[in-house]
């Protein structure tokens, strides 16, 4: 067990625990258990130590775990949107890159380092759309990991694909 605290007092002081799995899971100072990183339907404690994307996506929710997949949920708010009103590209991949890296915490690896992100978007979507993000371990070897990322708005029909991600990460060991 060791404490970090950053430079710029974005964070209180937390404890991150390494475990013989190689997880790096940060938890609260005063926190005498670890958080799991899934918490099916309510709010993962990691991601809101994340002061940037508990700020964009405060209602961040897991809805879906299984073996290399996390399903993830939130409503689309505004400060994720472009001056047309829809889902800003730039935050479609941050909310990709951001998410992509606990599936691969889940499955036990480290959640690495991005090399590639591509996204391709397909349709809008608006204020208030519910929003659901697949994130998918293709595979995952020794030192890389290719994770495939689909963004689903929930309509009254079903789910839409309005855009989806693919995302290669290097499996580092900081």
């Amino acid at each position: 067990v060791s404490t970090q605290s950053t430079g710029r007092n974005l964070r209180p002081k937390q404890t991150v625990l390494r475990s013989t799995e190689k997880k790096n899971i940060i938890m609260p100072k005063n926190s005498s258990t670890p958080p799991s990183p899934v918490s099916s339907g309510f709010p993962l404690g990691p991601f809101h130590q994340d002061p940037v994307l508990s700020k964009k996506v405060p209602d961040l929710k897991v809805i879906h775990s299984s073996k290399n997949k996390l399903v993830f949920s939130f409503t689309l708010n505004e400060s994720l949107l472009n001056l047309g009103g829809a889902f800003h590209g730039g935050e479609v991949a941050f909310i990709a890159d951001n998410l992509s890296s606990w599936v691969l915490i889940q499955e036990g690896k480290p959640g690495g380092v991005g090399t590639d992100l591509h996204t391709t978007y397909l349709a809008p979507a608006l204020f208030g759309d519910q929003i659901e993000v697949e994130n998918e371990l293709d595979q995952a070897g020794k030192s890389m990991a290719f994770l495939t990322i689909r963004f689903y708005k929930i309509t009254p029909k079903g789910r839409k694909l309005f855009a989806k991600a693919t995302h290669t990460k290097f499996l580092s060991k900081l």
